[in-house]
């Protein structure tokens, strides 16, 4: 029997995210949990779609390989969705998986999730990134656990179209082009049943309606000429009490934590989250200020004690690739920090190897090292204090320093 995703989805996660997404979002338990419901089958059909062809359901399995997706974040998810940079790390994960999923389709999606479940729009977006990780979490558990090849995967994807048939939102199957996966869902129309007698009573009436239409005409126009021709009837005055105190406002644009898009020299795009890292660093190569900035890393992670680059780092750093490549005559220093916890010496030589790391992350993906200086700076520059853990990770860091514009 094929496994049903969404229901693997809900039993295993779907209660949790919907209880905490409804505090974290300030929004009423019922439109959380309809949002939850909409959301699942939606993120299926992409992926079914994404994974319909054998060249898709290569690059889906490529996919899962390169970004760690293996249900590992299944065991971890009640962290994650505990608030705090576990969760905006979360966050900046799926925000990366819709990116790869939809692409430019975030925003009608967004709206059909928002209308269909009661949930603000802007709530919807962060619902959205939160379930993304997980749905490609059950995804990937499947694969690592019966051992599945992309032929496997596509057949799993394919097992799940009738429960997504039956549970995507009414329109979302023509809004995203998965007219292989879900014709218009609704409800169909019961036919109304005329019987023979009602029918003869019709068909009587519709004799003698013509009839009756001419009479009232002719009424009509024995009491007009009785009134005269020039005679223009009184309307009553009625009197309306303007209302007090009432103001009719405008409604307020909701706020949507969308992903903005940056569209470079050469026609090189990216879409981020405003005030990440990519963000910051798009709007000041866009600006005319001169002079050396720098900008740190808000989503690139190393393992613990190492500088082994965290998987789930890859999206960030892909973002600084395009832009590296739309300017070709920048200029970059790659500076690492770490906190005052250890050995000096040995804090500035791992913060010059994950420093490095980068340097050879970028270089991997066709940027010229001559374009990248590294630097281990150690326990120099903190940017807050080391007395607290939350300080100590600030300062735990990468930074990207423009040299030359």
């Amino acid at each position: 029997m094929a496994s049903n995703l969404i229901e693997m989805f809900n039993n295993t996660v779907g209660d949790l995210l919907a209880k905490q997404a409804s505090g974290m979002l300030s929004e009423s338990a019922e439109s959380t949990t309809n949002g939850v419901k909409y959301i699942v089958p939606t993120l299926l059909g992409l992926l079914i779609h994404k994974g319909n062809t054998e060249a898709g359901a290569n690059e889906l399995m490529q996919y899962l390989t390169e970004h760690n997706i293996d249900g590992s974040i299944l065991s971890t998810v009640a962290a994650s969705l505990g608030g705090g940079i576990e969760t905006e790390k979360l966050m900046y994960q799926g925000a990366g998986n819709l990116r790869y999923l939809l692409d430019d389709k975030l925003s009608p999606v967004v709206d059909s999730i928002s209308g269909a479940s009661g949930l603000k729009t802007s709530s919807a977006t962060s619902l959205l990134k939160l379930a993304a990780p997980l749905v490609f979490g059950v995804i990937g558990k499947q694969v690592r656990e019966k051992g599945l090849d992309p032929k496997g995967l596509k057949t799993l994807l394919n097992d799940q179209i009738e429960s997504v048939r039956q549970s995507i939102p009414p329109g979302m199957g023509k809004l995203l082009g998965l007219g292989a996966v879900s014709g218009e869902y609704a409800p169909a129309t019961a036919q109304k049943i005329i019987s023979p007698a009602s029918r003869e009573e019709k068909s009587t009436f519709s004799k003698i309606l013509p009839w009756i239409i001419l009479g009232l005409t002719s009424l009509a126009l024995f009491y007009f000429v009785e009134k005269g021709c020039g005679a223009a009837p009184e309307d009553p005055v009625v009197q309306t009490e303007t209302p007090k105190d009432t103001v009719i406002a405008t409604p307020a644009a909701e706020p949507v934590n969308e992903l903005k898009k940056y569209t470079f020299p050469g026609g090189l795009t990216i879409n981020v989250l405003p005030g990440s890292f990519s963000s910051r660093l798009a709007d000041f190569l866009a600006a005319s200020d001169a002079g050396e900035k720098c900008f740190a890393f808000d989503q690139v992670d190393f393992t613990s004690g190492s500088f082994k680059i965290k998987a789930d780092s890859d999206v960030q750093l892909e973002e600084l690739a395009t832009i590296l490549k739309a300017y070709p005559y920048l200029r970059i220093s790659i500076e690492g920090y770490t906190d005052d916890k250890g050995d000096d010496g040995k804090n500035k030589s791992l913060s010059k190897e994950r420093a490095k790391a980068i340097k050879s992350w970028l270089t991997s993906k066709s940027i010229e090292p001559g374009r990248m200086d590294t630097k281990g700076m150690g326990e120099e520059n903190p940017i807050a204090t080391n007395k607290t853990e939350m300080g100590r990770e600030k300062n735990r860091r990468v930074e990207v320093c423009i040299k030359k514009k």
